[in-house]
């Protein structure tokens, strides 16, 4: 079981013009996204790091990951602490607990475009939600004080950080479409 932590930043972008970017991906992200006041019987399901899913959790959430090259890959994935999606957990499950805990936990729904790609040894996601109406730049970190530049090819109107409105579950329940 692979399990990773990791320190997300996140970004507000106007635009973004990835025509030139070396080693760019895309990948289409469905995520579900759980009932935090019915979880009684998750951790037969999802335990993260051997442990189980921590209920007090800001967002827990089951995605599944489909490359250009139709590659799936299915993650339980926790925001730890009081900031939604500031510091996460993610570990990898398979299609049997995705698609358990989807009928049996999921509440809301939200797909989403993702192109992914380095710079200057750092990785980072843009997500496209909204069908394209907001677009979200992701990096993760492994401290909170490390050190990276944002590309000059993606035009960034803020940090939104912690902010619930750019939460993936905010943007589940309030997008008018999920593509």
């Amino acid at each position: 079981m692979i399990t990773h932590y990791d320190i997300k930043r996140q970004f507000l972008v106007r635009q973004a013009d990835l025509q030139n970017v070396d080693d760019l991906n895309l990948a289409t992200v469905h995520s579900i996204y759980l009932d935090p006041e019915k979880l009684d019987g998750l951790d037969l399901f999802l335990p993260l790091d051997g442990e189980d899913v921590d209920s007090s959790a800001v967002e827990i959430k089951v995605s599944s990951v489909t490359t250009k090259d139709n590659d799936v890959s299915y993650w339980a994935i926790s925001s730890l602490g009081n900031d939604p999606g500031r510091a996460i957990a993610a570990t990898q499950v398979n299609r049997e607990v995705f698609e358990k805990v989807k009928s049996s936990f999921g509440v809301k729904e939200l797909k989403k475009s993702r192109f992914s790609f380095p710079y200057l040894r750092k990785h980072f996601d843009l997500d496209v939600v909204n069908g394209g109406d907001t677009l979200l730049l992701n990096i993760s970190l492994g401290t909170e004080n490390e050190l990276f530049a944002i590309p000059p090819f993606v035009n960034i109107i803020k940090e939104v950080t912690g902010d619930i409105q750019f939460s993936d579950y905010y943007l589940s329940e309030n997008l008018k479409e999920n593509t």
